[in-house]
């Protein structure tokens, strides 16, 4: 900045004021100084190159000088100096806010003469400052100018103008030079008022863009801003990362060809292929001794009876026709498996592990979970965050434990709970926080229902297998599309509904990896225990892995129930419960899953907006 422009104080303290001035003065700088109770706007030179303001504490009547002396100077920085009251300074429209008088001088050094725009206009370091005064984490909206000078700057005025006038005054709007603009809204909590605020945003761009404006401008997307850890920086290369992993989200229309001997050791392609059959096939396949091999883990309750009914009744020749129409679907079905996709796109999500971190307290949890730490260490963990303490303590005392007394302690609510139930319960918290958008709301309340049902059919069978962590996390797959890839996952939800076929079918067209194998890849990124990543893995077909696992197919259980009351995208009935869950829960605990859900329906309805109401 030109040292032969002038530099205005507005001061409340004047002992505070001539320090200041003095520093500027000994580095050159010109200097007029005022009180504010004794400034006239009018009187100041038009020219001036920077406005300070120096208050203990903001006064009456600030937010309104601002306002005047950008009406009256032709171009000038606002810079705050404050060590306090950032939320008060970022409202008040000044550029820059500043800890200490020295650090007025490094800017002031730094800066070119400012663009005359009405608007003002941050540092980088500035809107960082500004963003981490946000205590949780917040969406914004992200554009980016891709050439941006001071003089290109001048022809995004009517863009600019327009965005920053039609905002509501609640929403936050920062200018960032070198970098674009970003606009805070003011309800985080609205996805549906998020994208209508973006839609605006992109009509006053529309209607105020002309063929003289010098700046591309780009929409990166709505992002998710952690005022802790992230940087403008880090925004863009977590866009850019983004961007890599999406390349692999167009539909699935290339014939690949994979070996028969290959697709029938892909247990999400078999269980697909077997989706796509009536149970009369799936029956007749069952009758074929090497072909019982195959099916056997994958069959339903529906298959089941209709595999009772065909005793001694299936003829050679149906057999081979069943035989024949199993390997045409597995075939058809595996033109759309792409190894090599599938692959490229795990490596890609497991090298961008920054977009996916959890928060510290649910990393230091799993840590000392793993490590198997004392208890102690991790009850000092969960007393960190107050979230994660107020959920364990409502879920402790909640109808689902029926205690006599209230536990006050989150010592004795977590030693009741167990490790997994407490970390289940903290990383309910973290899809709360990470995965809002449309489609997770739903998938979350499907989380929380399974939850729910789990806990009912345990009480049911009198058994404890720790469901909680199992029940919250196992569709973390399908919320990372969800979440992250919103356009394509409803894309994919209208062809479900559309065509009416299996959720799990249709993946394979869609998605470059099946869910259950995207969660599986975030359970290690996350280290979560073993058990955990096996029942991602493989909840969907519990029989593959184990026939005898009560907590495996507790999952499954609580899964298919699920998506049989609703709470799941696509067309799903109790029919669908695998045969050897149905199996291992009549004859191990002597429970039978399907007349319980006939005889219950209402009761696990109702426990699931208990739960819904605890954890949310």
């Amino acid at each position: 900045m030109s040292k032969e422009k002038e530099i205005i104080i507005i001061f409340d303290d004047p002992l505070r004021g001539f320090a200041i001035i003095k520093k500027l003065q000994e580095s050159g700088f010109k200097t007029n100084s005022f009180k504010l109770s004794n400034l006239l706007v009018d009187k100041i030179n038009k020219d001036a190159a920077a406005v300070i303001f120096l208050f203990k504490k903001p006064l009456t009547g600030i937010t309104k000088t601002i306002e005047k002396l950008k009406r009256h100077l032709n171009k000038a920085y606002f810079i705050a100096i404050s060590s306090q009251n950032f939320a008060f300074w970022e409202k008040s429209g000044v550029d820059y806010i500043a800890k200490s008088p020295s650090m007025v001088l490094g800017v002031l050094s730094k800066q070119k003469e400012k663009p005359k725009l009405d608007v003002p206009i941050n540092s980088q370091e500035s809107a960082e400052k500004i963003l981490r005064q946000y205590k949780n984490r917040i969406r914004i909206l992200v554009f980016r100018f891709e050439n941006f000078s001071d003089e290109n700057i001048l022809s995004m005025a009517p863009i600019l103008k327009s965005v920053y006038n039609n905002l509501k005054r609640a929403d936050g709007f920062l200018i960032i030079e070198n970098f674009g603009f970003i606009v805070i809204p003011y309800n985080q909590n609205e996805t549906r008022g998020i994208e209508i605020l973006l839609k605006k945003i992109e009509s006053f761009i529309k209607e105020n863009k002309t063929d003289e404006m010098k700046v591309k401008l780009s929409f990166l997307g709505i992002v998710e801003f952690n005022p802790s850890k992230d940087s403008l920086n880090s925004i863009t290369e977590n866009i850019k990362a983004k961007e890599d992993i999406a390349k692999y989200l167009k539909p699935q229309t290339q014939t690949q060809y994979t070996s028969l001997e290959e697709l029938l050791m892909l247990p999400f392609i078999v269980n697909s292929a077997i989706e796509t059959l009536n149970e009369e096939t799936v029956a007749h396949l069952y009758y074929d001794p090497e072909f019982r091999k195959i099916v056997s883990p994958f069959i339903n309750l529906k298959s089941a009876r209709r595999i009772a009914q065909l005793k001694g009744k299936a003829s050679a020749v149906s057999i081979e026709k069943a035989k024949e129409k199993f390997i045409e679907n597995l075939k058809d079905i595996g033109k759309f498996y792409d190894k090599n996709r599938k692959n490229e796109f795990l490596s890609t999500l497991t090298s961008n592990i920054q977009l996916f971190s959890l928060p510290e307290v649910q990393s230091n949890i799993i840590m000392l979970i793993n490590e198997e730490a004392p208890f102690k260490k991790i009850i000092n963990e969960i007393q960190k965050d107050a979230a994660i303490t107020t959920k364990i303590l409502k879920f402790a005392n909640s109808a689902f434990f029926g205690l006599k007394r209230e536990i006050k302690s989150i010592e004795k609510a977590a030693i009741m709970l167990g490790t997994e139930e407490i970390l289940g319960i903290s990383l309910s918290i973290s899809y709360l926080n990470f995965f809002n958008s449309s489609y997770t709301k739903k998938l979350y309340k499907y989380s929380i229902a399974c939850l729910s049902i789990s806990k009912f059919i345990e009480e049911q069978a009198d058994i404890n297998t720790g469901a909680t962590l199992a029940s919250v996390i196992h569709s973390i797959g399908d919320m990372f599309y969800a979440q992250y890839h919103p356009d394509e996952y409803k894309r994919f939800i209208d062809y479900i509904e559309e065509e009416k076929i299996p959720y799990e079918v249709a993946e394979l067209k869609f998605l470059p990896a099946a869910s259950v194998n995207v969660g599986y890849e975030l359970a290690i990124l996350w280290n979560l225990p073993k058990r955990i990543r096996k029942t991602i893995k493989y909840y969907l077909y519990p029989a593959v892995k184990s026939k005898m696992d009560s907590a495996l197919h507790l999952i499954h259980a609580s899964s298919v129930i699920a998506k049989a009351l609703g709470y799941f995208y696509g067309n799903y009935s109790i029919d669908n419960l695998n045969y050897h869950t149905y199996n291992l829960f009549l004859n191990k605990f002597k429970v039978n899953l399907l007349t319980m859900f006939e005889k219950h329906r209402e009761t696990i309805e109702e426990k699931i907006n208990d739960m819904v109401y605890i954890l949310s």
